[in-house]
């Protein structure tokens, strides 16, 4: 249109810079619009409406039309799989439609999308207390437990499960998220009960329909962490119980914690020690071939090899396991400790005393270099 008030010789125009093809299809659909305009303005000009009026009934008109995209984005929360931002994309895409529907004069749709926007966000305001309060939480057992901020504790007071009980009946369909970051904020509040982490798991569980592979798999890592910790206190019985997480997790193909870069984040070598102190040596052995590829290159080769020398070692094959060893690098905290513990244990096996002593010293000279020693299992 720009080009058409800009080249008063419009038809020359479009011959000079476009093909035959083109310049017919452009006159075709100028001609289309000009037919639209005649049309317009003779039943404005019969039906005596004025151009204000005219211009409100067609807005009014798209109101409707942003009311159906407001009520398909607010459907997003419940119809797409869960994951970590899905609310807040929601809110945002759904608050631009709404401002729309709010120009309109149609009190009813207004009164409506109004109630759907205030009851969701009150949902979002929810979730993300809940979801500040457990990542502070947890963040305070495991690396600042002298940690008290005020708005910690101001949040801390509220009746959550009344808030869920009451969206419950306002926002039914999200639910399940709902509760699910409240059984994760109870967790946090103590994560070695044991109670409060099958609760989280039964959840999970009953509505994996509802949640995307992403966010199980942060909830999975959330469980296993938390095994890990009341194992660490003498809870030696929950193996069996993480064994059979291991194994659904594995078998509902959420496999991208494998892929971590960084030790505190990649359970791959947690899974063989967990399976070996229950006797699964086969199922250690298998997961070892089926999934290292998963691992990244940087520790690949490393993982692999550490975690066949624990085999080995299990297996009673203590040469077989030195042998493994001596082909791992001890790049990090996690394997010189992986490394030397076992390089002891297998020379202690085969009687060799001086071997060692010899790695016992070294092994505590290498600690005086690390940093921070990372709690294993």
């Amino acid at each position: 249109m720009e080009n058409l008030k800009d080249n008063p010789d419009f038809l020359g125009y479009l011959r000079k810079n476009f093909s035959e093809r083109t310049v017919w299809n452009t006159l075709s659909e100028v001609t289309k619009l000009l037919e639209k305009f005649l049309e317009s303005k003779k039943i404005i000009s019969d039906s005596g409406i004025d151009k204000d009026s005219n211009l409100l009934h067609e807005f009014n008109g798209r109101i409707r039309s942003h009311y159906l995209y407001f009520k398909k984005e607010l459907a997003r929360a419940h119809t797409v799989k869960y994951y970590h931002g899905l609310f807040e994309e929601v809110y945002k895409r759904s608050f631009l439609q709404y401002q729309l529907v709010a120009r309109g004069h149609d009190l009813k749709i207004l009164s409506e999308v109004d109630n759907m926007i205030t009851n969701f966000y009150s949902a979002k305001i929810i979730l993300d207390i809940l979801l500040l309060l457990k990542e502070d939480k947890f963040r305070k057992h495991i690396w600042n437990p002298d940690r008290d901020l005020a708005i910690q504790s101001i949040l801390s007071r509220i009746d959550f499960r009344g808030a869920i009980e009451i969206l419950k009946d306002t926002t039914p369909e999200l639910y399940p998220v709902l509760k699910m970051y409240y059984l994760l904020y109870n967790l946090s509040l103590d994560p070695v009960n044991l109670p409060a982490l099958r609760d989280v798991h039964f959840h999970l569980v009953q509505n994996s329909k509802k949640f995307s592979d992403r966010f199980k798999s942060e909830v999975y890592f959330t469980m296993f962490n938390c095994y890990i910790m009341m194992k660490n206190k003498g809870q030696s019985g929950v193996n069996r119980e993480m064994f059979s997480m291991m194994k659904e997790k594995l078998n509902a193909g959420i496999i991208n914690d494998l892929q971590n870069e960084h030790n505190e984040d990649n359970h791959f070598r947690d899974y063989v020690i967990i399976a070996l102190s229950l006797d699964e040596v086969e199922w250690a052995s298998d997961f070892v071939e089926r999934y290292s590829h998963l691992l990244p290159e940087s520790r690949k080769d490393n993982e692999a090899i550490m975690c066949k020398a624990f085999i080995e070692f299990k297996k009673r094959e203590f040469i077989l396991a030195l042998i493994h060893l001596a082909e791992t690098k001890r790049i990090d905290s996690m394997n010189a400790i992986d490394y030397y513990s076992m390089f002891i244990k297998c020379h202690f096996e085969l009687g060799n005393s001086d071997e060692c002593s010899m790695a016992l010293r070294r092994f505590s000279e290498s600690l005086k270099h690390i940093k921070q020693i990372l709690i294993i299992i």
